[in-house]
């Protein structure tokens, strides 16, 4: 057989799935004629479609050796780079440029000239140029958005290349003004149909797939030129925008454009799927074990995919995966690599079901009903796939890539409030999958609401869609040509409007009443009626009246909105006058009213902020912005109920996009940074600070907030400045003074005195002021009641605080104590509910005064308090102020409070000796051992000391860097000249990637005379067990001054590390020596810098006994007081018994 005859069997052979013979076909035409570029360019594309992109380029390589200017090729080539992870963005975008140079660039006119008329505000002539009109995926997706266009704003020319035209076609047709045929036209002729139209916007639909015309842009034809529906970058510098959104494109993401990308508040949009069948229950439910499943071609079954669904099947025994994809799995070749990576991981081929059927789409769709959870692949994931399983109520987990392209799935669960399937890293990825199917009911639940949740959204609401789009191009319109009364009212009604015109309001109001008076259900003499009351300020008549406006006319818009406005006027004047909770209650009548008015969600969600029930506030302040996507407080709101949730790439997203319109908004970019701060992007979040600060120097949230970022960064001076600078604007600023207490703390230089004066400052500035003048309290004086202990803490949640705290405190003693909780948590998880398991009494504390939350304490006849970590986080150390309970305690503080009505201090004898010179406000009590932690089950072995492999010693610290002072660093390089060919590690979360913070260590090493060679700063965030296997590369922890670590000396002790720390004369320089006393590691702590140095030595000189106590120390942790919770609990019982006994003899609050 011929070539041609070769090449039209190898085409039949791909269009019906037989993929192998395909690729034998294109062998034989290849054979036959290897000087013809398509024989390797059809080959390339059953590559590819059997999921072999790399293969698959190379095919496409060689057809451009063949032809350079082959523009399939070139069109392959890019297509197949988006299905591989090997490729960096810079790649991705070269083999972009290079598409433009060779075919595009040489088309680009000298002088592009259109016969357009330069009106900003008229009508638009929109193009849009596709090959998909028809039943297509992008034809379905633009389907909802054409119909709802604005006729008014926009006029439609569709440039149709179609070879198959359907009766989706024939709708497009009859949708558009002009409908133009190009099939058979050049490139050229297309343009200058285009330009002979005076299309003014011209939108090229899903450029490098299918039969698509992306090079007709390169005439220039339109004078604005916009990529629509194409998953990445077009490369081609005469298109002036990408459409995209927030999730697709994050602003700081590392994918480049040729394009402007315009970020769209969603992206994705679908028509409703109807027909389709009905949504039924998970078949676990039925199965007892979980289906999981992808529907997606099988080009995008990366073999990185392959390998950790496989990995999913193994954490879930007797789990399944069901893959379809019209009948392309009937494929051998698709079917042995799919099975032949999960059988490399271990997955037998009975837990795969591979279809091989196509199927009309009712029956696909039913296929849903056959899995528990979708897989979304990557690194290209699903778009129609995911929509379909949506729709059908399968929850899609996703894990989503750098590029826009892996992130399609993200953004559309982003559009449906499931942002909680977007996972962070493979590993997440795993987890969400075994919690959907650990919980069957939750997972049916889900089910049955996901399909009215989908229509609800912005994934159905094309004409939503079409709004955002005509803006977009009314906007670029504008910004291309800038570069280059009403009908009389009858009688009273109308008398009384122009007379309140006019001024004369009493007058227009008898009007009124006496139109009412004939009419008493005239809805328009009430709606003014109620206008005038309102404009009066009399809110309260107002509603009345305009409640009897709706009543009167129930289907009229006009009333009705009136009456929510008006309801959200009282919310506010409420909200001003901090009556919060009514003000709450204004609002939810407004949306009760107007679900539709923007404003009542927003003020909702506004209410709920302040009082502190973020997670429900950001559902309001979402659904605010969904009613007027431009709506900036709703996005600023949302963004700082997003921070606070820590969900800090939702709220960069929100703020992003409204930046993008706003680039001046203190208010947004103040939020922004916080959410950089909270992802540990510190760098970025100082530059945003300075940004605001530039635009409002007065902004001491700014100022404060800055000095957070520079402490963090260990710029102790500038921080402290900042803080200094804040109090000087405000001195009531507490924020600012609490942010101080803790940095001077990090700085070595701050005498004891200096301390103390501190924070005795910031009693008198900020407490004092409420300590009653004589403390009164209803509590009996009976020294051996049943005592009430309240514990104070925003740590009621996953955090060090709460790890430390909770091994004791469920085992005190529960026949002598009642436990009350007071809970400062604005996002609470599952430590918080076993915190409120334990507790007689539950109270949550966000949202109220200092006054407030002591009078709920001294309501509750609390009778010892017991304040966690005050300084720290959200802790609230001046409820103390207001002396709600006899007795007061610190626990967790690492200095004094400062205040005096504060009774003790609950330490230790190593952390506070009996002759030290730390000043305290408090009496210090000494427990024989204060730091406690549960055992660490689940933590990986501790494994030999890595030098005896390395052949050189690893020191390390994974303490935050806000506690790596310049002084430690040097301690830290003395140690590290005394043992030559040592190296240091030093990790903590993400931070060590900042560039300030890594410039900063390695500068003071270099002084030092280190090489930066030795250093090895880490800047990958891990999960808690990869974070303890960390420690199993580490010879010997160094600690920091004059903040101690805790819960790294903690963990580093556990995994067999030893730890060597320099002892301080303050109590936060104590911490590590304390813990090193019950282990019998005293010797580990030094008494100078020369002995820190000799002990990393001595240490490091002697493997083998590096060993043997590494070997031992687990076990002795495990066994010593450190681990010993119940005899903690006793204790601490014994000191709040004591303290009360005192005081019921004393007769007196101190």
């Amino acid at each position: 057989m011929e070539f041609s005859t070769w090449t039209a069997r190898g085409d039949a052979q791909f269009r019906r799935g037989r993929l192998d013979e395909a690729a034998e076909s294109c062998l034989r035409a290849i054979g036959l004629a290897p000087h013809r570029p398509e024989g390797y360019g059809n080959l390339g594309c059953v590559l590819l479609a059997q999921g072999k992109p790399a293969e698959a380029m190379a095919a496409h390589e060689q057809a451009l050796a063949v032809d350079p200017t082959n523009l399939a090729a070139y069109r392959g080539l890019m297509l197949a780079a988006l299905y591989r992870n090997d490729l960096s963005a810079d790649e991705d975008f070269d083999l972009l440029r290079r598409f433009e140079e060779v075919m595009a660039r040489p088309l680009y006119p000298l002088h592009p000239d259109w016969a357009v008329e330069p009106e900003p505000d008229r009508r638009l002539r929109i193009g849009y140029l596709s090959s998909d009109w028809g039943a297509h995926p992008v034809g379905r997706n633009l389907l909802p958005v054409i119909q709802s266009h604005d006729r008014s704003r926009v006029e439609l020319y569709l440039y149709a290349d179609i070879r198959a035209p359907d009766a989706v076609t024939d709708h497009f047709r009859e949708l558009a003004d002009a409908w133009r045929p190009v099939t058979g036209l050049s490139d050229k002729a297309v343009a200058g149909m285009i330009r002979a139209d005076a299309v003014d916007v011209l939108v090229v639909l899903a450029g490098r797939f299918d039969g698509n015309r992306p090079l007709v842009a390169a005439y220039r034809p339109a004078p604005v030129q916009i990529s629509l529906h194409d998953p990445a970058t077009s490369g081609l510098s005469v298109m002036d925008a990408l459409i995209t959104d927030p999730v697709l494109t994050p602003r700081h993401g590392a994918e480049r454009f040729a394009e402007r990308p315009i970020r769209l508040p969603h992206f994705y949009v679908h028509p409703a799927l109807a027909p389709s069948p009905d949504v039924t229950e998970p078949p676990l439910l039925r199965c007892d074990v979980p289906t999981f499943g992808s529907f997606s071609n099988p080009a995008k079954l990366s073999d990185g995919t392959l390998r950790l669904w496989a990995e999913l099947l193994r954490r879930v025994p007797g789990s399944r995966l069901r893959l379809k994809y019209k009948n392309l799995f009937a494929s051998p070749s698709v079917a042995e690599r799919v099975l032949r990576v999960m059988a490399a991981a271990g997955v037998a081929a009975e837990r795969i079901d591979l279809s091989g059927d196509d199927q009309p789409v009712l029956d696909h769709l039913g296929l849903y009903g056959e899995i528990d959870v979708a897989l979304d692949p990557f690194p290209f994931c699903g778009s129609t796939t995911t929509f379909e399983a949506l729709w059908m109520g399968v929850p899609v987990v996703t894990l989503p890539t750098g590029a826009m392209v892996g992130r399609w799935t993200a953004a559309m669960l982003d559009a449906v409030g499931l942002s909680h399937l977007v996972a962070r890293s493979e590993e997440h990825y795993l987890e969400i999958c075994i919690r959907l199917v650990a919980d069957a009911g939750a997972l049916a639940d889900l089910r049955r609401g996901l399909r009215e949740r989908v229509l609800a959204s912005s994934l159905c609401d094309g004409r939503g869609r079409a709004r955002q789009l005509e803006r977009v191009y009314g906007a670029l319109w504008r910004r291309w040509l800038a570069g280059g009364s009403s009908a009389p009212r009858p009688g009273l009604v109308a008398q009384g409007i122009e007379l309140a015109r006019a001024g004369r309001m009493d007058e227009a109001e008898h009007c009124f009443q006496r139109a009412l008076a004939a009419d008493p259900d005239n809805g328009e003499a009430l709606n003014n009626y109620a206008t005038l009351l309102n404009l009066l300020g009399r809110l309260e008549d107002a509603v009345e009246v305009f409640r009897r406006a709706v009543a009167a006319a129930p289907d009229a818009p006009l009333p009705r909105r009136n009456l929510a406005a008006t309801l959200c006027t009282l919310g506010t004047r409420d909200l001003n006058q901090s009556r919060v909770e009514a003000a709450e209650g204004w609002y939810r009548q407004a949306f009760d009213v107007a679900p539709d008015l923007p404003d009542a969600s927003y003020n909702l969600g506004v209410a709920c902020l302040e009082r502190g029930r973020l997670a429900e506030a950001a559902d309001w302040l979402l659904r605010a912005l969904e009613l007027e996507p431009d709506h900036g407080r709703a996005a600023l709101n949302l963004g700082t109920a997003l921070v606070g949730l820590r969900r800090f790439d939702q709220a960069r997203a929100v703020l992003e996009r409204h930046l993008a319109d706003h680039p001046d908004d203190a208010g947004l970019i103040l939020t922004l940074g916080n959410a950089a701060l909270g992802q540990g992007h510190f760098d970025e979040a100082a530059a945003l600070y300075q940004r605001v600060l530039e635009i409002d120097p007065g902004q001491t949230k700014a100022v404060n907030n800055l000095g957070n970022a520079l402490q963090t960064l260990g710029r102790f001076d500038e921080s402290v400045g900042c803080y200094q600078s804040a109090l000087e604007a405000r001195p009531d600023d507490i924020s600012a003074h609490r942010g101080l207490l803790t940095s001077i703390l990090y700085d070595a230089r701050w005498s004891q005195q200096a301390l103390f004066a501190e924070h005795r400052r910031f009693e008198e500035m900020h407490a004092s002021r409420h300590y009653p003048a004589v403390p009164m309290f209803r509590n009996p004086r009976d020294p051996d009641k049943r005592l009430r202990i309240g514990y104070l803490s925003s740590d009621l949640r996953d955090h060090p605080v709460a790890r430390n705290f909770l091994p004791w405190v469920e085992k005190q003693d529960r026949n002598q104590f009642d436990l009350y909780f007071y809970a400062e948590v604005v996002a609470p998880d599952a430590m918080t509910e076993r915190f409120r398991h334990l507790a007689d009494g539950w109270r949550w504390t966000v949202g109220r005064s200092d006054a407030e939350v002591a009078g709920m304490i001294r309501d509750d006849g609390i009778d010892v308090l017991v304040i966690l970590a005050g300084r720290f986080d959200g802790n609230r150390p001046l409820v103390a102020a207001f002396r709600p309970a006899p007795i007061q305690v610190t626990w967790g503080d690492v200095a004094t409070s400062g205040l005096a009505v504060m009774d003790a201090i609950l330490t230790d004898r190593v952390m506070t000796p009996r002759n030290g010179a730390e000043l305290f406000t408090e009496r210090p009590i000494r427990l024989p051992t204060f730091y406690v932690h549960a055992p660490l089950d689940g933590a990986p072995d501790p494994g030999p000391p890595p030098m005896l492999a390395k052949g050189y010693p690893t020191f390390a610290s994974f303490s935050n860097p806000a506690k790596l002072g310049d002084e430690t660093l040097r301690l830290w390089a003395a140690a590290l000249r005394g043992v030559p060919g040592s190296r240091l590690w030093l990790k903590y979360r993400n931070q060590f990637a900042s560039p300030s913070l890594a410039q900063r260590v390695l500068s003071v090493m270099e002084r030092e005379g280190i090489d930066p060679a030795r250093l090895n700063l880490a800047g990958e965030e891990v999960d808690a067990f990869h974070h303890l296997a960390l420690y199993r590369g580490v010879d010997v922890a160094l600690d920091t001054m004059p903040f101690n670590g805790s819960t790294t000396t903690f963990e580093a002790l556990w995994m067999g590390v030893p730890v060597v720390t320099l002892l301080g004369s303050t109590m936060v320089s104590r911490w590590t020596a304390s813990m090193l006393r019950p282990l019998g590691l005293s010797h580990l702590a030094a008494g100078n810098e020369g002995e820190f140095v000799e002990i990393c030595a001595r240490l490091a000189a002697d493997p083998q006994g590096l060993a043997e106590l590494r070997a031992s120390l687990r076990q002795k942790v495990a066994g010593s007081a450190l681990c010993d919770t119940r005899a903690r609990a006793r204790q601490i019982d014994r000191v709040l018994r004591a303290l009360w006994r005192r005081w019921c003899l004393r007769g007196e609050s101190r």
